[in-house]
Parts: structure tokens; C-alpha cells; sequence
């Protein structure tokens, strides 16, 4: 983009084009009434939408109707495309038009006719080539296609909700599409595409609030569209995405890949899919190897955070939300911490009291770019803190240094070889667990529970093996929401698998499902839980790593039966291994001892083979050559899989003739990092963590442009009518605060007014920055 404009013409309407488009002043009153048509706009929500016909219509002749791709008699649409041409040539809007119908066949769509010049300013869309009329033209057109077109007709007459009405326009008709949504900038509509059309002077608004739709600017650099212009539209409109195409002209999307940018927009405004598509992260089995798995998911949050500030400016991941991460503090109570503040919807605004600036891995939380977190054995431990306890990175690798040199440091006495008996204390391992969860949960509570927990947040799966004679022997899922039976097995291809334990959340202490997924054969005693109402019933679970190392294909069936056994549900998928670990059927001694030792060892090692399950999620990700969601394995490499799950060489040691200084890290963590290291400087993996980044943080900041549910997703905030005498329970977002104040107490005033008066009842479920164990 350059500084000055491209190809003056008389089509041009931005100060930062050609002033032939601005024309003369127009009459105030013409844009005060404009802008006043948008008060007492509503929709029924109860009456379907129907496809739009001539009758609804009073000027039909100035719209061309786009038959219906599925059923010429269907009668409803669920949302409806108003195209806007630049001139009177229509044959690319009307090619676009076919593309936007394969890709939204429950959708009308309508293109407007661009009649010669006439007298009449009511008889069409009356427009001229002339530039001392063009602008007195334009007025007019918006004019009618608010009134006649939009209200009129596709509002009132079809009972389409304004958020389901797309305006798209093609240079002249980009520029009406921005004015409609500039002067209706209380009106939110289904998003507003211009190609190649600047904001008209007399649309841009008299006081700073910005426009609520979202716009998309596709244009080419040798176009009509200068950075001015588009600085004008930034200040107009609350969120616009652009896409500039070097040394190319103002045109109409042809080519997939210029297509690819407005099916994204669509995606994004009409079906919400940053919502709909879930995200996954899923954590392998592996001992201490875990602390791996940590460097490389650190890695990725450190990308993370350098695009989010790029990109947006955003200084945490609760932007626009305030996050002011501190120092913990015992005499801090959650009571002094349970009200929480936002800062403005354009900035993140974060207040620090640590000795140096906190790093991006601890400011942007992994809970904040996946839905779902999924982990066996050592893996369960981190996904429970990542999604369960919201933690951040940095604070699971302090927790799980801990683990390792509490638990496997410290080997009970006549343990030989984890065949006689247990290796390690369950005792110690339950007693980690339990000041983990002291610190990190929501009530700083030891005994606190996996489930139920809010399922409009990032949600918790561990795996594990039950015990049950009766049985083949299968996994068993721990789950923080409820999982009932999925649909119509014949439809879905996803459903390969039996549905396990269905039923509502996992109702049991975090320590003890943590004790159940880690309960390694030979490692750990088995663990017995009592899962239902019946003190007899009693199961007993041990690791589930032993068959299911891998848990990623387990987390998909779940998930997808979960969000109605669509795979078009599943967004970006991240699974982290714990290396890959040789498997040696023969010992390189002699005899048939070590033969047998060796069978043993890697019969331990065989079950929780990954690279088949790998194999499994790139069939589920492709079908039939198509894409089906992003999958991205990062197994850690061969040098971290020949790290024994157990091993530790503790720190060493500088003697002096005082005292013993220990050195402040283990020698089996700096072998890990070590490894976990050169496994990142591979070429192939950075370019596989910087896509797979850029494809977290399009869809965070893309969910963050919904206020009121991202506040909730990311700080689990919730509101409680402050009206006397209101019975109603907690409500979890301010728009619905906002629907039930109108409802049920009558309470009209200004959105501003209102977003006041609701702050000062809104309360935090979690609470940041932690506490200290008590």
C-alpha cells in the first residue's frame, strides 16, 4: 500500500481518492434521518426467516433473486447475501453469487440492478455517471436500500434478524455496503464486505463510538483504496480485517485463493466456527519425560504471545480483559480477589508486581486457545493443570520439577526393579497432587473436585484403565462435563469406537484421578475408588498409559460425540509426545533370562506405542485428500524417548568445608532440556509451531471480538442481578444480564448506560494471581 491514491476516476469516494466521489454537501437532515431509521429495529426470533420474492418487495425490478441450489420451493433461508455491483455490468457479483450458494445453500442471496439514470429518485437505485450528482446519488441509494431493501422488506416482510443479513459490494457497491453499516452503527449486521469501496465522507459517524458490524476490505494494491482510506474505515467500524493483493487491481474473488479469505470472513461472522470448532491439546504418557512436553508446549506459548502482540497488541491472553499476574501472597484472600475488572474494549491493560517482566509463556494461557486439554498418565497431570486449575506454563513446569524431585528421586527401599514390589510412594505422589491442587484451585482447596466444572470453558480429560473382570479391557474417561450417548451412528464416519462410561462429570477428587491416570504397573499401586452411590462398588484403576500412551484418538471420539459426531466440528488439534522410545524384543546378552527381561520391558513399552494412534489422527484429519482440521503432532524426538520414564540423577553437589551447596537444578532435567532443545531447532518443527500459532491466536482474537462470552471464557466471570427482590441465579454473561434486565425489569436505557450499571454486579470464578499454600 502507498500513501497516495490509485486510478482517480470518478467512482472514487474516500478523501483519500478521488473528491469526485464526495461531491457536494448533502442535506444533514437526509443523514440524521438515516441514521435515526435504525431505532426500534427488532426482529421476531420465533418466525423462520423466508426467502426473499418480488412481493416483498416494492422496487422487485431493481433486484435480481438467486434461485435457491437445493430446492427452488424452499420457502425459508436462514440468512440472506445482498450484493451490491459497481456498475451496470453484474456477470462477476453473479459468478461470486453461484460460489457463495454452493457454500451456504440454506441461503438466499439477491443482487441489486443498477438502473440508468432516472428523474425519480424513488424509481430505482438512481444513480449517474456524473460527479456533481454522484454523491447526492449515493445518499439516495442508501437511502432506498435501507428503507426499501433492508427494512421493508428483508426485516419486516421476511423477518430476517439483522444479524443475519450479509451486504457485499464491489467498488461504487463496497462503498454504499460500508455507508449502510457506518450510518445503522447501532445496528450489528452479518458483516459487510467491500471490494475495493472506501467509507463515503457523509457516512463516517459524529461521535467516536465505532460501528458495531464487522467489515472486510479485500482490494489490490494498484486499486482505489489508499491507506488513508483505510485508516478512515479502522476509526469507523469496530473490527475490520483487509486483505491487500500486490500488483493487482480492484476485482472480484476468482481464485480459490482469493476466495479462501472471504469464506474465512463468512465462517468467522455467520457460523461463528472459532466457537463451533473445538481446539485440542493432548499430552502423552511418559514419566519425567513429561517435563518435555512442557518445554515444547513453552515454546509454542512463547510464539504465541510474539503474534498476539504483533498482530494486536494484545499484552495477555485475556485481552481485552485486565490480567495482573503478582507475586503469590498468603495473607491475600479470595475474598479481597473476587471482584474483577475489565479494561476497555480496545486494550489489555496489564499490571505487574514481579521483579522482571513476566515472560509470554506466562501471560498467554494455553487454557485460553483450546477448548479441551486431554492427557494420560503424566500427560493427565498436565492437562488437569492446564485446562482444570487454568494454569500457566511456567507454573506447570515449577509444579512439575517438584514432582520429580519429590516422587522420583526419592525410590522406596527393596524395590527391584519394579517387579517385587511397588517402585515409588503413592503416599508422596498423593501428597504432590494434593499441594498442587491447595495452591492453584479455585477454593484453594486440597480435596477440591475434577468435576462438575463450567462447560463454557476449557474443558478437562485424563484416561485411565478400570479394572472390570467383566469386560475387555478399555479405557475409562475422567471428564470435567457431562457425555451422554452420541447421534446417528450411520451418518458419521467418526464414530469408530464404543462411547465410554457416558454419564455426567467426573465427580471425584482431583488427587485420586490423578493417583488412578499415574498408576503405573510396577511403578505405583493401583488405586481403588468407590464411583458410585454404592459404598461396595468399588473400582480399582491403574496407569492409563499402558494401552492408551497416545490419548489423542480417545480425546477425538469424545469430543466429537460430545459436538454431534460432525467432524467439521473439530478445529485445530495438538498432540505432544514424550519422544519416541526404542522397542528391543532381544537383549544383546545371552541367555534366556535377559530375554525374558527383555519381552517384559517392551511389553510394557508396546502398548503405549504412538506412532499408530498418530497414524489414526492424520486419517481422521484427511479424508479423501481433503482437510478435514489442523493436525499437528510434536513427539519430542528419539533422544527424549530413550530417557527412562523414571530416571532422575539428582543435582549435584559443590562441597566446601561449611556446608554443602547444592546446584539448583537436577542433572536429569538439564538432559531433558538438552534434548527437548535440539528436537526444537529441527527446521521442520519451528515452521509446524509458527503455523500452528498463527492458527491459535486468528481464532482467539477472533473469539475475543464477542465481549461478553470471551470475558467469560477467560476469567469465568458471572453476573447476579442487582435488582431488589430478583430471584434469578447467577447469570454468566453480561448480554444475557442485559436481555434479563430488559425482561424482567422493564430496565430500557443505553447500551453504554447499561454496560455501567451491570460492572458493578459482575464477580470472578477464578481468581488470578494465586494463592499460596496455606
Amino acid at each position: 500500500m502507498h500513501e497516495a491514491s490509485h486510478n482517480h476516476n470518478d467512482n472514487d469516494t474516500s478523501s483519500g481518492t478521488n473528491p469526485g466521489w464526495q461531491g457536494q454537501t448533502s442535506s444533514l437532515e437526509d443523514i440524521d434521518g438515516l441514521r435515526k431509521a435504525q431505532t426500534g429495529i427488532s426482529s421476531n426470533l420465533h418466525v423462520p426467516s423466508l426467502r426473499p420474492k418480488p412481493a416483498h418487495f416494492s422496487l422487485p425490478d431493481s433486484i435480481k433473486f438467486i434461485p435457491p441450489d437445493i430446492d427452488e420451493n424452499l420457502d425459508t433461508a436462514e440468512r440472506c447475501f445482498v450484493l451490491l455491483p459497481h456498475s451496470d455490468d453484474t456477470k462477476a457479483l453473479e459468478i461470486l453469487a453461484l460460489r457463495l450458494r454452493r457454500e451456504h445453500a440454506h441461503s438466499a442471496i439477491i443482487l441489486l440492478r443498477r438502473p440508468r439514470a432516472t428523474p425519480a429518485p424513488r424509481q430505482g437505485l438512481h444513480s449517474t455517471g456524473s460527479s456533481s450528482h454522484v454523491h447526492e446519488d449515493n445518499v439516495n441509494a442508501v437511502k432506498i436500500i435501507l428503507t426499501d431493501i433492508i427494512k421493508n422488506g428483508l426485516i419486516d416482510e421476511c423477518h430476517f434478524q439483522h444479524r443475519n443479513i450479509v451486504i457485499l459490494g464491489h467498488r461504487r457497491g463496497g462503498s454504499l455496503a460500508l455507508a449502510i453499516a457506518a450510518l445503522w452503527n447501532d445496528i450489528e449486521f452479518g458483516g459487510v464486505v467491500s471490494i475495493g469501496g472506501a467509507l463515503p465522507a457523509y457516512a463516517q459517524p459524529p461521535s467516536p463510538t465505532k460501528a458495531r458490524t464487522t467489515v472486510l476490505i479485500l482490494g489490490g494494491e494498484l486499486g482505489d483504496i489508499n491507506a488513508h482510506g483505510l485508516r478512515q474505515i479502522e476509526e469507523t467500524f469496530i473490527h475490520v480485517d483487509q486483505k491487500i493483493w500486490c500488483n493487482e487491481f480492484d476485482t472480484v474473488p476468482e481464485t480459490p485463493q482469493k476466495m479462501r479469505t472471504l469464506i474465512e470472513y463468512l465462517a468467522h461472522r455467520l457460523r461463528r466456527e472459532e466457537w463451533g470448532k473445538q481446539a485440542v491439546i493432548s499430552f502423552d504418557g511418559g514419566g519425567i519425560r513429561g517435563y518435555g512436553s512442557l518445554l515444547i508446549l513453552q515454546d509454542l506459548m512463547e510464539k504465541i504471545g510474539e503474534l498476539e502482540k504483533k498482530y494486536g497488541g494484545a499484552e495477555s491472553s485475556f485481552a481485552p480483559c485486565v490480567y495482573k499476574p503478582t507475586k503469590p501472597r498468603s495473607s491475600e484472600t479470595n475474598r479481597e480477589m473476587k471482584r474483577f475488572s475489565t479494561a476497555s474494549k480496545s486494550s489489555s491493560l496489564v499490571a505487574t508486581e514481579l521483579d522482571e517482566p513476566p515472560s509470554n509463556s506466562a501471560l498467554f494461557l494455553p487454557c485460553h486457545y483450546f477448548t479441551y486439554a486431554a492427557g494420560t498418565s503424566t500427560g493427565g497431570l498436565i492437562s488437569i493443570m492446564l485446562s482444570r486449575f487454568r494454569m500457566t506454563v511456567k507454573e506447570c513446569i515449577k509444579e512439575y520439577e517438584i514432582l520429580g524431585e519429590e516422587i522420583f528421586g526419592h525410590p522406596r527401599r527393596l524395590a527391584t526393579g519394579a517387579l517385587l514390589w511397588h517402585k515409588y510412594s503413592h503416599g508422596k505422589f498423593e501428597s504432590v497432587v494434593r499441594d498442587v491442587c491447595s495452591k492453584y484451585s479455585e477454593k484453594s482447596d486440597f480435596e477440591a473436585n475434577l468435576g462438575p466444572f463450567p462447560e463454557d470453558v476449557c474443558g478437562t480429560i485424563v484416561l485411565a484403565y478400570a479394572d472390570n473382570p467383566s469386560a475387555p479391557l478399555e479405557p475409562y474417561v475422567f471428564r470435567t462435563y457431562h457425555r451422554s450417548a452420541g447421534g446417528d451412528r450411520k451418518k458419521s464416519k467418526a464414530r469408530q469406537r464404543p462411547d465410554r462410561n457416558l454419564g455426567g462429570p467426573s465427580n471425584l477428587p482431583i488427587w485420586k484421578v490423578a493417583r488412578a491416570t499415574s498408576a503405573a504397573p510396577g511403578y505405583f499401586k493401583p488405586i481403588k475408588i468407590n464411583r458410585g452411590n454404592d459404598a461396595n462398588e468399588v473400582t480399582r484403576f491403574k496407569d492409563g498409559g499402558f494401552g492408551s500412551n497416545n490419548p489423542s484418538a480417545e480425546a477425538y471420539q469424545d469430543i466429537i460425540a460430545k459436538h454431534g459426531d460432525m467432524e467439521s466440528n473439530m478445529g485445530p488439534f495438538v498432540s505432544i509426545g514424550t519422544g519416541i522410545p526404542p522397542l528391543e524384543l532381544f537383549s544383546k546378552k545371552k541367555g534366556n533370562f535377559h530375554n525374558t527381561m527383555a519381552n517384559f520391558n517392551a511389553a510394557k513399552r508396546f502398548p503405549s506405542t504412538t506412532v499408530k494412534v498418530h497414524e489414526q489422527m492424520v486419517m481422521h484429519s484427511k479424508r479423501d485428500t481433503k482437510d478435514m482440521f489442523p493436525y499437528f503432532r510434536f513427539d519430542g524426538g528419539q533422544a527424549l524417548g530413550e530417557i527412562a520414564l523414571d530416571e532422575w540423577e539428582s543435582q549435584k553437589s559443590v562441597w566446601s568445608f561449611k556446608k554443602k551447596k547444592p546446584e539448583p537444578e537436577a542433572e536429569t532435567l538439564k538432559k531433558i532440556k538438552l534434548v527437548t532443545q535440539a528436537y526444537l531447532y529441527d527446521p521442520e518443527v519451528q515452521a509446524d509451531l509458527w503455523e500452528c500459532a498463527e492458527l491459535l491466536v486468528k481464532r482467539r482474537r477472533l473469539r475475543s471480538r464477542d465481549a461478553s462470552r470471551w470475558e467469560r471464557y477467560a476469567s469465568m466471570s458471572y453476573y447476579i442481578c442487582g435488582e431488589p427482590g430478583c430471584k434469578q441465579e447467577q447469570i454468566n454473561e453480561a448480554d444475557q444480564l442485559k436481555e434479563h434486565m430488559k425482561a424482567a425489569h422493564r430496565v430500557w436505557t443505553s447500551d453504554q448506560d447499561l454496560d455501567s450499571q451491570i460492572r458493578k454486579h459482575r464477580y470472578c470464578g477464578w481468581v488470578y494471581p494465586r494463592r499460596s499454600a496455606p
